[in-house]
């Protein structure tokens, strides 16, 4: 985006101007207008199937921002958008940035493209089974697409990194580093030949399944694979959560299954056909892949085994609004969504989370992999 080639068109009323940006390959072009009240209606030129923002600033020497509580990110249906902001009774600039349309996918037999979006991260004080630390509900946009893994990394993915023989920083693997939890079974002197390949990989502790990215990183940087600016790496909270509902509001991303009892490993068919937990999965982890995906696409977002995610553990979300959040700064655990083949259906909804020290090595405990912007705190 270049703020260079934007044009004003002129004062919209109480002091409020309307600028409209021009994205690399998308010029937008548009108009505003005050409505009965506070608010301001802005409408322009758009593509169909893609996404928009709105980003305001009070002065052109300011940075621009998205409001948090906006309209947040909007998908073009047709050829025209309209979108509502809040006025706030000082002078204010408004442009609208087309975002940049999804590259080109690097490894598409793995990777499921998600497109940027806003919404609720978290449980309704009403859900069942909901507990405390579901909430408050935040209403989260995020700015930037990102690829998620179709499935959850498999036993034979990791493998193929235990073989390179290190880290991505040369340091070979010992006892004292093993980023796995080892036994006769399970061990890097075997690398991991107890088991069969297409398991999702488990017994990763924290930095065991971050070094693991790290070496995608590299391996795809050496291979010239790697987009640019994009970096492979656990997702956050919000993206897990973003991609694990794929705009729905129910329990799960098929629905809210009432019949089922959440705290039960009793026969549910509505949970059967889409997730692996105590009540199927015969009490151990079964082959990513063989249950339906969620609306876009994605295997294993309920159970099988649960997920480590990026984020620094806190008991309750912010609440309010954010921005492509990326969680505490700091704190004693991390977090892991999805729940797994041991635990009740209710550990397994789109909005639970779970926080744990990041030197667990589980058995009902892996990883998906993420491609996502570069982050910058």
């Amino acid at each position: 985006m270049d703020v260079r080639s934007c044009s004003c068109l002129g004062l919209v009323g109480l002091g409020c101007s309307i600028l409209v940006a021009v994205a690399a390959d998308a010029p937008v072009r548009g108009t505003a207008r005050l409505l009965p009240g506070s608010g301001i209606e802005i409408s322009w030129d758009s593509i169909p199937g893609r996404d928009y923002l709105v980003e305001a600033t009070p002065a052109l020497t300011a940075p621009w921002q998205v409001d948090p509580f906006g309209p947040g990110v909007l998908r073009a249906t047709g050829e025209t958008l309209v979108a509502t902001v809040g006025a706030t009774g000082q002078r204010q600039f408004f442009r609208i940035v087309a975002l940049p349309s999804e590259p080109p996918n690097p490894a598409p037999d793995e990777l499921v493209w998600i497109p940027p979006g806003t919404f609720m991260m978290g449980t309704p004080g009403d859900e069942t089974a909901r507990e405390d630390y579901e909430g408050p509900q935040t209403r989260v946009t995020l700015t930037r697409g990102y690829w998620l893994g179709k499935y959850e990394v498999t036993i034979d993915q990791y493998r193929e990194f235990l073989l390179a023989g290190g880290d991505p920083g040369g340091v070979a693997w010992t006892a004292a580093n093993c980023p796995i939890k080892q036994d006769e079974t399970f061990s890097l002197s075997g690398t991991l030949s107890g088991r069969r390949g297409d398991l999702p990989m488990c017994r990763i502790n924290w930095a065991g399944a971050v070094v693991y990215c790290d070496w995608r990183t590299e391996v795809a940087r050496q291979e010239g694979t790697l987009p640019e600016g994009y970096v492979f790496a656990l997702p956050t909270e919000a993206q897990w959560e973003h991609a694990c509902r794929a705009g729905t509001t129910t329990r799960y991303s098929f629905g809210d299954t009432p019949d089922c009892d959440p705290i039960s490993c009793g026969v549910c068919a509505a949970l059967a056909d889409y997730c692996w937990f105590c009540g199927n999965s015969g009490q151990k982890s079964q082959p990513v892949g063989l249950k339906q995906p969620n609306p876009w696409g994605l295997y294993d977002m309920h159970g099988n085994v649960w997920e480590w995610t990026n984020d620094w553990w806190d008991w309750t979300l912010p609440g309010g609004a954010l921005v492509d959040p990326l969680g505490p700064e700091g704190g004693t655990f991390r977090t892991r969504h999805g729940g797994s083949w041991a635990t009740f259906p209710k550990q397994c909804r789109s909005g639970h989370r779970y926080g744990g020290t990041p030197v667990a090595s589980l058995e009902s405990l892996g990883m998906r992999l993420a491609l996502v912007p570069i982050r910058e705190r």
